[in-house]
C-alpha cells in the first residue's frame, strides 16, 4: 500500500476548503434573499466534493469488481452523521431534557434505512456474501440495529438511566468507526482507505 503522503492529505484539504467556501457562500446569499445564487452555490460545493472524493481508488471485493470509493464515503459519512444523533439525545437525557418521541423515532427509522442500503449496495447488489470483508458489512449493519435499538430504549427509559444509556452508545459508536476503518483496510491500493476517510470525514466541515 502506498503511503498516504502529505501531498495526498493536502488535495484531500484543497478540496474540502472549496467546498465550505461555496457553503459560506450559500448562507450569505440565503441570508439576502438570493436562493437561486445559494442553490447553485451548494451545487457546486457537491460537485467539488465529488471531485475530490472520486480521486482515490474503489474497493475490490472480488476479481473483476470495483466498487468507487465515493458511494462507499457517501454511506459511511450518513451512516456516521445519524448514528452520533443518538449521541445528542442521550446527552440531552443527562441533562434532564426528555427527547421527543418522534424526534428519536424518526432517527431509528433513518438508521434502520441505513443498514438496508448497506445490505444491498456492498452486499446483495453484487452477490458479494463470502467475499473480501462482506463479514464486516454484516458486523456494521448489525452494529447500526444496535445503534436504532438505543433509540428504542431512549423512549422508554428516564434520567436515572442515562448513564446506562451513554456506556451503550459509546461503545456502538466506537465498534461503528472501527469497523469501517477495518473494511476499508481490507483493499490495499494506491491509497491508504481508511486514512483518507478519516480526513475526510473529520475535515468536511459542511456536507
Amino acid at each position: 500500500m502506498t503511503t498516504y503522503t502529505p501531498e495526498m492529505k493536502q488535495k484531500i484539504l484543497d478540496s474540502l476548503h472549496k467546498v465550505n467556501a461555496h457553503l459560506k457562500d450559500a448562507r450569505d446569499h440565503s441570508d439576502k434573499g438570493s436562493f437561486d445564487a445559494a442553490a447553485k452555490d451548494i451545487a457546486d460545493a457537491i460537485d467539488e466534493k465529488h471531485l475530490g472524493v472520486t480521486s482515490f481508488p474503489g474497493v475490490e471485493p472480488k476479481s473483476g469488481l470495483t466498487i468507487p470509493f465515493f458511494p462507499i464515503f457517501d454511506l459511511f459519512e450518513e451512516l456516521d452523521r445519524e448514528a452520533r444523533h443518538i449521541l445528542d439525545f442521550v446527552n440531552d437525557m443527562h441533562g434532564g431534557r426528555k427527547p421527543k418521541k418522534e424526534d428519536v423515532e424518526a432517527l431509528i427509522a433513518k438508521l434502520k434505512t441505513l443498514a438496508d442500503e448497506l445490505q444491498y449496495n456492498l452486499l446483495d447488489r453484487y452477490d458479494l456474501a463470502g467475499t473480501t470483508g462482506a463479514y464486516l458489512i454484516q458486523d456494521l449493519i448489525e452494529a447500526l440495529k444496535e445503534v436504532a435499538r438505543l433509540g428504542d430504549d431512549i423512549n422508554v427509559s428516564d434520567q436515572k438511566d442515562a448513564d446506562r444509556l451513554l456506556d451503550r452508545c459509546t461503545k456502538a459508536l466506537s465498534k461503528l468507526y472501527q469497523l469501517k476503518r477495518e473494511y476499508l483496510s481490507k483493499f490495499p491500493g494506491r491509497l491508504d482507505l481508511a486514512k483518507a476517510y478519516d480526513d475526510l470525514f473529520g475535515m468536511d466541515e459542511g456536507l
